[in-house]
């Protein structure tokens, strides 16, 4: 009867599916992008807005500024909080209004303009598979 039911113990920890693999912050560019091999200091230096990174002319996708996505990303990846990535765009406006970030209704939205324009740096909450082969993750969360 023991041997039985370890038995069965064991068939059922067996079947179960493996857990999902949770989503994390990203930052990501198309695969065909010519962002796809710069390095980490330069896309933050593009997300401050102090330079493009290797002087290509970028674009900057990413969730509402309100978005717990948006503050995990400034935190994680830029180590300030909302109001001084803020402050420092209003700072900047006046020379550099067309690089200001684009903040995008959704993670969707963020992908589209990222595959539909190769210059272009998303942040969204995905898993590099959820992406797909169509993306190069360049910055994950939880992965420095």
């Amino acid at each position: 009867m023991v041997r039985a039911a370890s038995t069965a113990v064991i068939l059922l920890l067996a079947a179960k599916p493996a857990p999902a693999l949770e989503s994390q912050i990203v930052v990501f560019v198309s695969a065909k992008s010519p962002l796809r091999n710069v390095s980490t200091d330069d896309f933050k230096k593009a997300f401050l807005g102090e330079s493009d990174p290797s002087g290509i002319k970028v674009t900057i996708a990413m969730p509402p500024m309100e978005s717990p996505e948006t503050a995990s990303f400034l935190k994680e990846f830029l180590g300030i909080n909302r109001e001084q990535f803020d402050g420092i765009w209003k700072f900047r406006q006046k020379n550099m209004a067309k690089m200001r970030p684009k903040h995008m209704a959704d993670g969707n939205s963020v992908r589209n303009l990222v595959q539909n324009y190769p210059t272009t740096i998303g942040v969204t909450r995905a898993t590099p598979e959820d992406l797909g082969e169509g993306f190069a993750v360049v910055w994950q969360s939880g992965k420095h």
